[in-house]
């Protein structure tokens, strides 16, 4: 809840600057994992109607944006991740058995279907670095741009360099320079 509240107070600061949202959900491929995009939303709208420490208000996701992309099937198939050949939850619940409570639902009927008796935990990227790094990149990329991460730091080394300049410009170098030494030396 607390990373939840987090993160939604992160979306609404942004959102109050004019800043377009994204929320990049990858997950285990199982009936479940492939459904938490369609709740990361409700999660969210719980939180509508908070008021913050600092007096701030909840957030309405209203205009975020959630992508789930990955773990999807073929990306399992084609970088030969790791299956495992049951559908036990995280409570220990066999969801592929008919006495599971949720066995009859579409959802797990869909998934029953197309891929069958298993399933692929996220953490399978563990074994394929470049690939996650790929999958995550382009998620990423399709929303900045494939030329962000130098742009960014082009922004950034000129923010430094205006720092500098304007430290050095005003002897702020010498007066920096003498404080830390006294803190140091205290």
């Amino acid at each position: 809840m607390l990373q939840r509240a987090e993160y939604a107070q992160r979306f609404n600061d942004a959102e109050q600057r004019s800043l377009k949202c994204v929320l990049l959900y990858c997950g285990d491929h199982d009936p479940d994992g492939l459904r938490i995009s369609e709740f990361l939303r409700s999660n969210l709208e719980e939180l509508m109607n908070i008021t913050w420490e600092g007096g701030d208000t909840g957030y309405d996701p209203a205009d975020l944006i959630i992508e789930r992309f990955g773990l999807n099937y073929d990306f399992i198939q084609q970088n030969n991740l790791t299956w495992i050949d049951n559908l036990i939850t995280g409570s220990k619940k066999d969801l592929a058995s008919p006495s599971h409570k949720n066995y009859y639902l579409p959802y797990v009927q869909e998934y029953l279907a197309k891929v069958g008796v298993r399933k692929c935990e996220a953490n399978a990227l563990v074994v394929r670095p470049r690939e996650a790094g790929d999958l995550v990149r382009n998620a990423i990329e399709a929303y900045v741009g494939s030329g962000a991460l130098g742009r960014f730091k082009d922004k950034h080394d000129a923010i430094v360099k205006e720092i500098k300049d304007f430290r050095s410009s005003k002897g702020l170098d010498t007066i920096i320079e003498r404080a830390l030494e006294e803190i140091e030396n205290s």
